[in-house]
């Protein structure tokens, strides 16, 4: 899926077909409003979400998704959520993330993203940077 999505978006965007991590590492988590759009967060893994700075980032009351949550909106598992290839929800990318030339998630046990943080706002229309860890 990640695979055709990068190709036929002639991304720079790299799939490894093993875990790789650094300082670079990032995730995602996925919060469900009460109202409106689901918001995609991503940060650095070894960063915490500030919930006050989040709650300034959007308005509304959101809640933490689930993995049942997660499932039925993207396809895919809390653990191994991607940045890109998910569409109707509103991005949210960390400026400690944003400052880094590249960046690596985990997209399955075996599988390593690499892609920059550009590529990531360029893909998602409701997308932006914020100070949320």
């Amino acid at each position: 899926m990640l695979e055709d999505f990068i190709e036929s978006n002639s991304l720079n965007a790299r799939l490894f077909h093993f875990r790789k991590s650094n300082e670079s590492s990032a995730s995602c988590k996925l919060f469900i409003p009460r109202n409106g759009f689901p918001v995609l967060v991503v940060k650095l893994a070894k960063d915490k979400i500030n919930a006050e700075k989040l709650q300034k980032a959007i308005a509304g009351i959101y809640q933490e998704a689930t993995e049942e949550n997660c499932l039925s909106i993207t396809g895919c598992s809390l653990e191994y959520l991607p940045p890109i290839s998910i569409y109707g929800m509103v991005l949210l990318l960390d400026k400690k993330a944003a400052q880094h030339d590249l960046l690596l998630f985990a997209t399955a046990e075996e599988q390593t993203l690499e892609i920059s943080p550009k590529e990531i706002l360029e893909l998602n229309e409701e997308s932006k940077i914020a100070d949320i860890t």
